[in-house]
């Protein structure tokens, strides 16, 4: 178990201070009624008819697929100023630092009991779906998906019935020849087809404005 800091006289794990700084988070009720019509098929109703059809898969497709191919970025404006935000490349930041473990869309592995509100009402989550949508709205990827949801849905159908032809066109036929034991080769691990090409391995501009100052 991985200890990254000492409090009270006992170390605490980093999913300990993960979900320390969650509940921070998510105390913003703004914050929490954004993830749980996503992630509570009880609150999905929140969610309205425009986006009622984004789900944890075109969410997932999005970040995996869809950016990676397009190279979708933007800018988001702050404090000092604006900055691009390249959706894959910092998805992919974000896997290194903390792991899928700790930073997925689905409700997967160890679950928790989340409260979201004063009243002590709770959601059964991860601490990896959680961090997931923290990084989700606070860079507006939840605000691209939500206009954008044609394209990406219409993306990863055709992009998937596309693979699950060319699994299936490799079938035995009835007129197949049979082969013998002996003479079947050796089976190997079939490499892991990539869906998506990613975009940053072509040469892509990017438009971007430069302030400078003169003290």
């Amino acid at each position: 178990m991985q200890v990254s800091k000492m409090e009270g006289g006992k170390y605490l794990s980093k999913n300990n201070l993960i979900i320390d700084s969650l509940k921070k988070f998510y105390r913003n009720p703004e914050n929490m009624s954004k993830v749980l019509p996503l992630i509570s098929q009880a609150h999905r109703h929140a969610l309205g008819s425009a986006g009622d059809r984004v789900s944890l898969r075109i969410i997932d497709w999005f970040v995996t697929n869809y950016a990676k191919k397009n190279n979708i970025s933007y800018f988001i404006t702050g404090q000092p100023g604006s900055r691009q935000f390249i959706v894959y490349l910092n998805y992919k930041a974000q896997l290194k630092a903390y792991s899928k473990k700790q930073f997925d869309p689905f409700c997967r592995r160890e679950r928790i009991e989340f409260p979201y509100n004063e009243k002590g009402d709770t959601i059964t989550t991860t601490i990896g779906q959680l961090n997931f949508f923290r990084w989700a709205i606070d860079n507006y990827v939840l605000n691209y998906i939500y206009e954008n949801v044609d394209a990406i849905e219409r993306d990863m159908n055709t992009n998937l019935k596309a693979s699950s032809g060319s699994r299936s066109s490799g079938a035995c036929s009835a007129d197949t020849p049979a082969i013998s034991a002996e003479a079947a080769p050796k089976k190997t691990r079939k490499k892991r087809q990539e869906l998506s090409v990613s975009a940053t391995k072509s040469l892509k501009k990017h438009e971007g404005s430069i302030t400078l100052s003169f003290d």
